[in-house]
């Protein structure tokens, strides 16, 4: 499977606005969490029925974590977020390339508003 480096992430959402429409195909690094696989339910179980490794949303910011890898948080529209027993839509979620597979980075760049 091929994947997309830190470097080219990071090339990828240079001059990207926050806000920026995005998909996001990442295989995670770790096994996910009983809370991660609940959040994820409604969007994987369907209808439409989505692979858990699809993410669609909003670009929210890169960072480098405290290692100094680059990550990307997006605030993922197909995904919930638990919180004191309450489900709430949408939830963010953050990419490293580093410790997962970033599989497809696809950006919906903001149409450009006429003077």
């Amino acid at each position: 499977m091929q994947t997309i480096s830190e470097s080219a992430m990071v090339q990828l959402l240079e001059g990207m606005p926050e806000g920026t429409t995005a998909f996001v195909s990442y295989v995670a690094g770790r096994k996910p969490t009983e809370r991660a696989v609940e959040e994820a339910r409604p969007h994987t179980e369907g209808p439409p029925r989505q692979p858990r490794r699809y993410f669609f949303g909003r670009v929210h910011s890169l960072f480098q974590n405290r290692y100094g890898e680059w990550c990307l948080t997006l605030f993922a529209e197909n995904r919930d977020t638990i919180k004191d027993g309450i489900r709430f839509k949408g939830g963010y979620r953050t990419f490293n390339p580093r410790l997962g597979k970033l599989v497809v980075l696809a950006l919906v760049r903001p149409a450009e508003r006429a003077a």
